[in-house]
């Protein structure tokens, strides 16, 4: 299987700053990062030789579409303190991150730059704070539960299926909670795990996801859909 972030293509502190990233992932998400079959990195000139216009003066670009490192680096995910942490980890070696789509973004040195004045996002509701701890933590289950589980070369698309919201969830509150979760919510109510599995360890992450959302209060069914 490809390592969507290897860093061995790159050199000097292009090198650096990529490995510092895959380290600090690997520490905080307690599992090597995947990029969803993403090249995570690219130096600026590999970067200028694929035709892009973003990021070709930078030190390092990274490439986050629905990988590890997009809820560090996409703000539309809403992972607020993600992104401050890898703003740590990254200013503590004089660099920082700027976006330059949704996609990718691409890595500075701090210094002799300004950095961007930050506007705070307005407060979160508790409902969409509940609902987000609940999907975050389905999601923590599934990861746990497909460790070391063999593929076993069957592809399927299960889902779980949200028949109920808990007490006093709204349908906005939902897509706002599975957002800021970092997980898609198709035609309303169906959750995909998101989670870079399929066959066999898609099933199981399912089913532990609507195990701890049942827990939650959630009416939740796993959708079986076999290719």
């Amino acid at each position: 299987m490809p390592n969507d972030f290897d860093t061995s293509t790159l050199e000097g502190e292009a090198r650096t700053i990529a490995d510092t990233i895959v380290a600090f992932l690997t520490e905080r998400e307690g599992e090597a990062p995947s990029g969803g079959g993403c090249r995570a990195f690219y130096s600026p000139e590999a970067w200028e030789a694929r035709g892009e216009d973003y990021g070709t003066e930078s030190v390092l670009v990274l490439v986050h579409d629905g990988g590890a490192l997009a809820p560090y680096c996409n703000y539309d995910y809403g992972a607020y303190g993600a992104i401050d942490a890898l703003t740590e980890a990254l200013e503590a070696h004089g660099y920082y991150v700027e976006a330059c789509t949704c996609w990718y973004s691409a890595v500075y040195p701090t210094k002799a730059v300004a950095k961007p004045v930050m506007v705070q996002p307005a407060p979160v509701p508790a409902v969409v704070n509940a609902l987000t701890g609940d999907l975050s933590a389905a999601l923590n289950a599934a990861r746990r539960a497909t460790h070391g589980v063999p593929d076993g070369g069957t592809c399927n698309f299960d889902t779980i299926r949200v028949v109920k919201l808990p007490d006093g969830a709204s349908e906005v509150d939902f897509a706002e909670a599975a957002r800021r979760a970092g997980l898609h919510a198709a035609d309303g109510r169906q959750i995909s795990p998101l989670i870079n599995v399929q066959g066999a360890p898609r099933t199981v992450a399912c089913e532990a996801m609507a195990k701890v959302l049942g827990a939650c209060g959630w009416g939740v069914a796993v959708h079986y859909v076999m290719d």
